[in-house]
């Protein structure tokens, strides 16, 4: 029988030999694998290589340039009216939410005895009348002096104020519309006493809106204001969706305290008063003409630090990248600042190339028989 020490040396020989085997079928599988990677990745380098990349040459174009800000709609013209004289209310002429044109009654106060006064005062006058004619006809026969002549001037002056005081007295007791407008508040009834600074915190007997034009009123910074000109063109757009042209009719020559920014106004035609003050809508602003090219949304790119770039090619054939601005989208595509004059895109294939990577005229070839500048 073979000795312990012969069964120990051939359990080892085994031992020996299954590693090697092990070694040897693993060693196999991972130089397959890497020659497996190694290939994909040449054959992927080689589709790169041969894949075409389509150019397109756009040129500049000079498009509007605008510019969106947040505003309000607001009255042209928002009074509230006093009363310049005293008494009761006895009538309520209009009705709140109508249209007033201007001069129309809406409140009446009571006369009271102002008729009786009125017809005192213009008797007075005639009196002042007579005695000054009398003074002066005596001063001019040397019976009457320089002095008396005066007092009988002045006397009938204070007469004709008197007078003219009463009839605005009596004019006030009658309110009317200043201008044609909405009557959008009455604040007295029939029966009411009216008197200054006697209705409401705001001390009015009503409130009239004039909203034809309407103003969209908001802010534009610095930079805006300056390529911001009077009378330029803006387009309103309400909550809604529906959308008003109007004129850009106020820039405010004095920045705000608070925000540093300067408050404009542009103007909406409101013939029919369809709309109404205190809306929230989004001013758009023409800024003038700017250069800028339109692309396809698809060819823009956008890295890790947010910033958007096309690629193309320059004179050289060599991938570049340039930092673009979307200035505002189209139906044929997107409006960018920031190319070349005139410059070739990169309209096929961007993924397939790398900034500053050459590319040999063999791959762009097909390309450049396509129609330029048409998207």
């Amino acid at each position: 029988m073979p000795s312990s020490q012969s069964l120990s040396k051939a359990r080892f020989y085994v031992y020996v030999i299954i590693v090697i085997v092990v070694i040897w079928l693993l060693s196999g599988i991972i130089f397959s694998s890497s020659d497996s990677n190694q290939s994909d990745i040449i054959e992927d380098t080689q589709t790169k290589a041969q894949t075409v990349i389509e150019v397109t040459r756009i040129e500049q174009q000079t498009v509007p340039r605008t510019t969106e800000i947040y505003g309000v709609t607001q009255a042209q013209r928002d009074v509230k009216l006093s009363a310049k004289t005293q008494g009761e209310v006895v009538a309520v002429l209009a009705r709140e939410g109508e249209f007033v044109k201007q001069g129309t009654p809406i409140v009446r106060i009571d006369m009271q005895d102002r008729k009786e006064r009125l017809t005192a005062a213009k008797a007075l006058v005639k009196q002042r009348v007579q005695e000054y004619e009398a003074a002066l006809t005596l001063k001019e026969r040397g019976f009457e002096s320089d002095v008396s002549l005066a007092r009988a001037g002045a006397a009938l002056d204070a007469a004709k104020a008197e007078r003219k005081a009463i009839e605005m007295d009596i004019g006030f007791t009658t309110i009317r519309a200043p201008f044609s407008g909405i009557l959008e508040k009455i604040n007295v009834e029939q029966g009411d006493f009216a008197g200054v600074g006697v209705f409401g915190v705001d001390g009015s007997i009503a409130r009239i809106l004039d909203l034809d034009p309407l103003l969209a009123v908001g802010e534009v910074t610095q930079q805006q204001r300056s390529a911001l000109s009077k009378h330029s063109k803006a387009r309103i757009i309400f909550p809604d969706g529906s959308e008003k042209q109007a004129i850009v009719s106020y820039i405010a020559q004095a920045a705000t305290d608070a925000s540093r920014s300067f408050p404009i106004e542009a103007s909406i035609p409101n013939k029919d008063y369809t709309l109404a003050a205190g809306i929230s809508v989004t001013i758009e602003l023409s800024l003038g003409q700017m250069p800028a090219h339109i692309v396809p949304s698809s060819l823009l790119n956008l890295d890790d630090e947010g910033t958007l770039s096309i690629k193309a090619l320059d004179d050289a054939l060599n991938v570049v990248a340039y930092p673009v601005e979307v200035i505002s989208e189209t139906q044929r595509g997107v409006v960018v600042s920031g190319l070349p004059k005139q410059v070739r895109i990169i309209s096929s294939g961007q993924n397939f190339v790398s900034i500053g990577e050459t590319i040999s005229q063999e791959r762009i070839r097909t390309a450049l028989q396509k129609p330029l500048g048409k998207f």
